[in-house]
């Protein structure tokens, strides 16, 4: 029991036993209370009173494959004493253990389909903790095919399994091996392992699609490959033309889904399963800025070399500073995506494009990564010819409004009665007679043309 459980819990020592009648031994048992003397051949027990209950708060992943092995992480409150009890099946081999965090691994079982509850006990000690979570045990997963068989030295193309019961494992693996040999100056040969591996996704019960790992081969491999014979149980074999004579690099793909490793190495299950490593497509740079009118252009084309080879369209992606360029259309010699329309937030990392409206334009194929262009927002451009259009279109159109406004000013000042009483050309008296008089006449009309009397 560990350091922590023992100031955590109370236990007492109760001492039983059968009374002998051969010089019995004696024994004192003392509690807070009372002592009492007892003549007995004595058998410790501890037994759990009280203390903090361990808390699971959650518990990941809930399913595995029969074959087991399945890593599972508890978290919770007071777990550092604690054990855990998967059904019937009993205690489970922890791995990692921590106040806040537990780590298990599930063993192997006989049938699929069982869903068993996950408890815990503290110290292997009476009582048992029941959880909320269960744990399910899946049939194992079977292949059936791998697509595509196409891909990069670099990595980071899409590979697609296709078979049953493939998302039983809730962290399934990719895993590659190369192994490089190679001659050095002396005529020997050497030998370089490479490793590698990363998770894939389960999309449902009979596809998954993982990510191709990286061959690890350098630049000068890369660019005099040539094909040779593939190595027994290799799903490639690469060669090129080194210092000292041809280096060879084979290649071994697996599938680990937890404990169950029958596709540890595919082809000793699918024979005939092959696998083409390609050298990454060559992207053409372009040494000038490229300007971008949003409401002129809807897109952008980098031009370039096998851009097709070991590669589909699913496997580029293109940037504009922090914005994505939508992929839209993938050939042999160039790749067509579609900008942001509004000016995209500059990544800070880029010190190529300096100016404040231009953007880097950065595509990326695989893990592969290229700086392709300087990419410059502008406004719409209007030439000599348009502009002369517009200002003899403006220019009348200006005037015409002018005089318009001006027809409606007079004919609204000569329609107001109160106009005709100011004063024309100093002849107060003359003025006055005729406003009077056609006030007068205006006073008799009731406003439909008639004349009141």
């Amino acid at each position: 029991m560990s350091p922590t459980a023992v100031a955590r819990y109370a236990f007492i020592l109760v001492v039983v036993g059968m009374a002998s009648t051969d010089d019995p031994q004696t024994t004192t048992a003392t509690t807070t209370t009372t002592t009492t003397t007892l003549k007995t051949t004595t058998t410790p027990k501890l037994i759990y009173l009280e203390g903090n209950d361990p808390i699971v708060k959650t518990v990941w992943p809930l399913h595995g494959p029969v074959a087991g092995g399945t890593i599972v992480t508890i978290t919770g409150e007071y777990l550092d004493s604690a054990t855990v009890v998967l059904g019937h099946i009993g205690a489970l081999q922890t791995l990692e253990r921590s106040d806040s965090r537990l780590v298990v691994v599930t063993p192997p079982s006989n049938q699929s389909g069982l869903v068993l509850p996950i408890r815990l006990t503290v110290d292997n000690f009476e009582p048992v903790f029941v959880t909320y979570f269960k744990f399910s045990y899946l049939p194992n997963p079977e292949i059936n095919s791998i697509v595509p068989t196409d891909h990069l030295i670099t990595g980071g193309t899409t590979l697609t399994v296709t078979g049953m019961n493939v998302d039983s494992s809730a962290s399934p693996q990719i895993h590659l091996t190369r192994r490089l040999t190679a001659t050095n100056s002396d005529s020997v040969s050497t030998t370089d392992n490479f490793d590698s591996s990363l998770s894939c996704s389960a999309v449902d019960q009979s596809t998954l699609v993982c990510v191709v790992p990286q061959l690890n081969l350098s630049t000068s491999f890369q660019e005099n490959t040539q094909s040779c014979p593939v190595a027994p149980g290799a799903v490639s074999s690469l060669c090129a033309s080194g210092k000292n004579g041809v280096d060879r690099a084979d290649v071994y793909i697996g599938f680990q889904f937890d404990g169950f490793t029958l596709y540890s190495n595919i082809v000793t299950r699918l024979a005939a399963i092959k696998i083409n490593f390609y050298s990454p497509p060559t992207i053409d740079v372009m040494s000038k800025v490229i300007g971008f009118i949003p409401v002129e252009q809807t897109s952008i084309t980098i031009k370039g070399q096998n851009m097709q080879r070991g590669c589909r369209l699913s496997d580029y992606s293109a940037w504009i500073g922090w914005s994505r360029c939508v992929s839209a259309e993938l050939t042999d010699s160039s790749f067509t995506c579609h900008p942001p329309e509004e000016l995209p937030l500059k990544n800070n990392s880029d010190t190529s494009c300096s100016k404040e409206k231009q953007r880097n334009v950065r595509l990326t194929i695989g893990f592969q990564s290229y700086h392709v262009a300087c990419l410059e927002y502008k406004k719409p451009y209007i030439g000599i010819l348009e502009y002369i259009f517009m200002v003899f279109l403006v220019i009348p159109f200006v005037g015409f409004v002018i005089i318009f406004a001006a027809m409606i000013h007079r004919c609204c000042t000569l329609g107001d009665p109160k106009s005709l009483q100011q004063p024309v050309n100093g002849n107060n008296g003359a003025a006055e007679a005729q406003n009077s008089a056609y006030l007068n006449m205006h006073d008799d009309d009731d406003g439909y043309g008639h004349h009141n009397k």
